[in-house]
């Protein structure tokens, strides 16, 4: 019989893409967890033959039917100060309908205790603590998605720069379609990382100056990269209307990224897809031959 599997946050961009790959690449037809408002918006899609199960990362009789007889759990939520206790508590109730059940989590940049970023801190504690109740978990920890550039399109296209705080650091970007198919085969069970905490990257790393280059390449006219003063950065978050503890996190990535905590390459999407990850000049000439960015808010919003 396949495995019972639930997918948490099918309405962010990984969690869709996690459901899919299980649906569309391996025959898996999994739950997803999709909380109630969403249910209700004009751009939602019943996802084709999945079960939605109403609900939230809390204790509740939709959370306990959503997990009633699952073998795995994706788990991955927002970067929010609720973070830790929301996390957990889909945890703990996966593990008390299923002790033996498989968690593939998402973490992300930094995550270790002594961590200068918050959410990798935040990550680090879920981890630690998940481990500690004797649940099995897989921890997926990408530095950058490489969509994430997509918000820098419009000023390549339209002024020739791309703006960012991180000085020269190189950064090992992961496609998240990558990350996603990576998460799918992992939540399958029996690959070799397997109840490990792994950082997740692309083939290579690169500089804001590469990627510049690479959006000059693909848009036929010089980009060049500016770099932002932390002072200018903030400026421009609070401009957003982003929240102090989301700014302060932003500002931590970027100090992050210039101490180097980004720029080691692994070989996983390639150990566990056996095959090479997507690159980053397919994804620029991809993101620049599309009439229009990614949707949603800039999570680095530049000005």
């Amino acid at each position: 019989m396949p495995p019972e599997i639930l997918v948490c946050g099918y309405t962010g961009r990984l969690g869709k893409r996690v459901a899919c790959a299980l649906r569309d690449q391996h025959g898996v037809t999994p739950r997803v967890l999709v909380r109630p408002h969403h249910l209700q918006k004009e751009d939602w899609s019943d996802p084709q033959g999945m079960t939605v199960y109403p609900g939230a990362y809390s204790a509740s009789a939709e959370l306990t039917e959503s997990l009633s007889g699952v073998d795995a759990v994706f788990l991955v939520s927002p970067v929010h100060p609720d973070m830790q206790s929301r996390e957990l508590a889909l945890a703990e109730a996966a593990f008390a309908a299923n002790p033996n059940v498989h968690i593939v989590k998402i973490s992300g940049l930094g995550t270790r205790l002594d961590s200068i970023v918050d959410s990798g801190r935040w990550h680090a504690m879920i981890e630690q603590t998940i481990r500690s109740r004797g649940i099995h978990l897989s921890a997926l920890q990408p530095y950058f998605f490489m969509q994430n550039l997509s918000f820098q399109l419009e000023s390549a296209r339209t002024t020739g720069v791309v703006k960012a705080g991180v000085q020269d650091a190189r950064i090992a970007m992961a496609d998240e379609r990558d990350i996603a198919d990576t998460a799918a085969r992992v939540l399958l069970g029996g690959t070799a990382i397997e109840g490990t905490s792994v950082p997740l990257t692309g083939s290579a790393a690169y500089s804001y100056a590469d990627v510049a280059d690479l959006f000059s390449s693909s848009l036929k006219r010089r980009v060049r990269y500016v770099d932002q003063n932390p002072s200018d950065m903030q400026a421009a978050l609070q401009k957003a209307g982003q929240p102090d503890w989301h700014i302060q996190i932003l500002m931590q990535f970027n100090l992050a990224f210039q101490r180097g905590w980004g720029s080691t390459v692994n070989s996983v999407v390639e150990q566990v897809l056996g095959r090479a990850p997507r690159s980053l000049s397919t994804l620029i000439e991809e993101l620049c031959s599309s009439p229009v960015g990614l949707q949603g808010s800039d999570p680095f919003p530049a000005s």
